[in-house]
């Protein structure tokens, strides 16, 4: 990876996020890893299933996503909102995982989501949605 770089915005390959965040996770330096993006999904992880797989078999290391939610009508906006689960995504996420039937380069990225990640949002896949306000990379 070129030193310095300060934006990834996909306009080369030296400047995409696949290619940095392939670099980043194979540098043995690093022990975390943390993006906030507002959005994140099974394709790209595809992209760096590899590298993020050999990453996740090291000892004492973590990866963390803190994610923007999907643009939606707020509870505010409606006469009768419905509540919402506190404890979603980090608590369904797993099991929601479990149970989609997903083509087979999916299915590995969540099998690798699931072998990872617990319900308590402590293990070395960890991901929360940002609620305060919106969040977009």
């Amino acid at each position: 990876m070129k030193k310095g770089i300060k934006l990834i915005d996909n306009s080369s390959n030296e400047y995409q996020l696949g290619t940095v965040l392939k670099e980043l996770i194979q540098d043995k330096s690093f022990s975390q890893i943390s993006i906030a993006t507002g959005y994140w999904d099974l394709p790209g992880m595809v992209t760096i299933l590899e590298e993020l797989n050999q990453f996740l078999e090291r000892d004492n290391i973590t990866f963390r996503l803190l994610l923007g939610e999907e643009p939606s009508v707020r509870a505010y906006q409606v006469k009768k909102p419905k509540q919402q689960d506190p404890d979603f995504p980090e608590k369904y996420l797993k099991n929601d995982l479990e149970n989609l039937q997903l083509k087979d380069e999916f299915q590995q990225v969540a099998d690798l989501l699931g072998k990872h990640m617990n319900e308590t949002n402590t293990g070395k896949i960890q991901i929360k949605v940002y609620r305060k306000n919106f969040l977009h990379a």
